[in-house]
């Protein structure tokens, strides 16, 4: 935590109020009043104004029936909106990090824009001699692996779509059985990812 001299300028009860929503997580889920407060260090009638606050608020959610509590929408706003407001590429960056890490191969971020993808982020992987593309270097989507990669989440008619845009013949052909080959590429790789 901080110095003392910044400790001393917290808030108590925005603080616990937080401590109680960090009790909730992957293996508490749904929590009884009495499972909240065995979990967070707190006074039980502090602990109970606490929670009705947090769910008159919206950020938790009460289940009448279970007689529990869960994560309400609100913390869901709050950290979508924090994701938001980050730049796709700082967000992606740790990702393709740990990609390279992971792979020892160069890992690279791109968006698909039309029929071409842009690289926003690039990491290298160590004693790569390979010639790498620039951040902000545009490609045709189907002359590179990632830009195929894009493809398996496009639907048949955006295909349809970007042939009437005059996309190269290559594409047109190449289109449904890269899709399809990417897609079992994928599907093999995920549980490795896991």
């Amino acid at each position: 935590m901080a110095n003392d001299q910044e400790v001393k300028y917290l808030v108590p009860g925005l603080e616990r109020g937080l401590q109680l929503l960090l009790a909730f997580g992957e293996q508490h889920r749904d929590l009884t009043f009495a499972e909240l407060h065995r979990l967070v260090d707190m006074p039980k009638a502090t602990a109970y104004r606490v929670v009705q606050t947090l769910e008159y608020m919206g950020f938790l959610e009460r289940n009448a029936r279970a007689n529990t509590f869960s994560l309400g929408m609100n913390v869901l706003r709050l950290g979508f909106e924090y994701i938001a407001s980050l730049d796709v590429a700082q967000v992606g960056q740790p990702v393709i990090e740990q990609l390279r890490d992971i792979s020892q191969c160069s890992s690279h971020l791109a968006i698909r824009d039309g029929r071409d993808i842009i690289y926003i982020a690039r990491v290298s992987a160590a004693g790569s001699r390979i010639n790498q593309v620039s951040v902000g270097t545009r490609l045709p989507v189907h002359c590179t692996s990632l830009g195929r990669m894009l493809l398996t989440d496009v639907s048949a008619a955006s295909l349809n779509n970007c042939s009437r845009m005059n996309v190269c013949r290559a594409i047109r052909r190449a289109s449904c059985t890269t899709a399809k080959r990417c897609g079992r590429w994928c599907s093999r790789i995920k549980p490795a990812a896991t």
